[in-house]
């Protein structure tokens, strides 16, 4: 069998499992990379050398070791599926991913979210749009992909909630702060004849098409410029509302649902980060100091 035969196979299992639009997008951009790499045509040329000597050219080409596993979960996947159909032997025990180096994740303080949300001149219609969006991922937690995909109907400003279509086509509702709906309500207002439809995206660009992820991508770089927080991407919002939760006493499970977290060992992350922040906000508590004294 070709390998093109076979990942248009793999792409159609994808379909009849249902994925959302965006899951079979993923794996059609990072195969299409993967089989372009490859120098075979036929699946039975195909093993774990190939897996393991792409990801030593992914690492090659220096970018991080979460972007390489980002491209490898998509591969593995495909190398799965082949064994389950028995074109391939199983060396499913051998497809490892790449071990990552983790970074400590510090979430926004009170100062920075203040630089932020003040970074608005709100007079000028797309800076109110991107307060509001920053508002809706630091006030509920949305992902940026989440949040491009928001529609008029999705947003309940009354009810001060709004209905996420999450991953794997999961939905979930969050709430809504008051001053997060306060400006949601003057964008609604302002964009009334943009928005007039429920089917409307809520997000929209000059030219009234949905706000794609790559343009929040470039939202945030310039709001970084302006605020000069150099750390500053769309993900630290969740990281930093995930964490502020928790500081102001919220549980853990109730967290998972909002996060539309699978696994409360996802969100357990959180634990470790709002202990983090307490430290770095409260004074330390020096032993030394009171020897000192």
């Amino acid at each position: 069998m070709l390998l093109s035969e076979a990942f248009s196979l793999f792409m159609f299992e994808q379909r009849v499992k249902n994925n959302s639009p965006a899951t079979i997008a993923y794996y059609s951009y990072f195969l299409t990379e993967f089989l372009n790499w490859l120098e075979i045509t036929e699946v039975e040329e195909l093993d774990i050398i190939h897996y393991k000597d792409y990801i030593l050219y992914l690492a090659d080409t220096g970018i991080k070791s979460t972007s390489i596993n980002t491209k490898i979960r998509a591969v593995k996947a495909f190398y799965n599926f082949l064994i389950d159909e028995e074109k391939i032997g199983d060396c499913s025990r051998k497809l490892r991913l790449v071990k990552q180096s983790r970074q400590e994740i510090i979430p926004l303080s009170d100062d920075e979210i203040y630089i932020l949300l003040n970074s608005f001149d709100i007079s000028d219609n797309f800076d109110l749009r991107n307060k509001c969006i920053v508002l809706v991922m630091l006030d509920s937690g949305l992902r940026r992909s989440e949040v491009s995909r928001l529609r008029v109907s999705d947003i309940d400003i009354r009810n001060k909630h709004i209905l996420v279509n999450g991953k794997g086509s999961k939905q979930r509702i969050v709430p809504l702060g008051d001053t997060a709906a306060e400006f949601l309500a003057l964008y609604l207002e302002r964009f009334s004849v943009r928005l007039g439809q429920r089917s409307a995206p809520f997000f929209s660009d000059r030219c009234g098409n949905p706000l794609e992820v790559n343009a929040i991508d470039k939202i945030f770089d310039k709001l970084k410029q302006i605020t000069g927080i150099d750390r500053l991407h769309p993900h630290l919002l969740r990281h930093t509302f995930a964490t502020l939760y928790i500081v102001d006493g919220g549980d853990l499970e109730t967290l998972r649902i909002l996060m539309g977290h699978s696994s409360i060992a996802i969100t357990q992350i959180y634990l470790h980060l709002a202990t983090n922040y307490k430290l770095l906000k409260d004074k330390h508590n020096s032993h030394i100091d009171k020897l000192h004294k």
